[in-house]
């Protein structure tokens, strides 16, 4: 299933792979993790609604799904999914996009 990776997400993904090579010394960490981002990618386009609803926080048909410590926002409008992050330009960390309660 087709999909298309925002612009956003596009620069978020870079900051993401320099951040973590940085930090951890290793270009390899970071491929791996953006690499485990990315796949991710193609099984949302393949089950859409996979992940937790966002409409209340993102927009409506926005949905969430949770990668180790970041978050893949995307939005699927009918028949295109488009993947984008949402807050910091390094994505969000888990901790800090709204939790369901109850």
């Amino acid at each position: 299933m087709a999909h298309r990776v925002a612009p956003r997400a596009e620069l978020d993904l870079d900051d993401i792979w320099f951040y973590v090579a940085k930090e951890s010394g290793s270009i390899e960490i970071a491929n791996r993790l953006i690499n485990s981002i990315t796949e991710r990618f193609v099984l949302l386009a393949s089950f859409p609604y996979m992940g937790r609803s966002r409409d209340e926080d993102f927009g409506l048909g926005c949905r969430s799904f949770a990668v180790g410590e970041y978050v893949i926002a995307q939005q699927h409008y009918g028949g295109a999914d488009h993947r984008r992050h949402r807050d910091k330009p390094h994505a969000t960390p888990v901790k800090d996009v709204p939790h369901e309660t109850g």
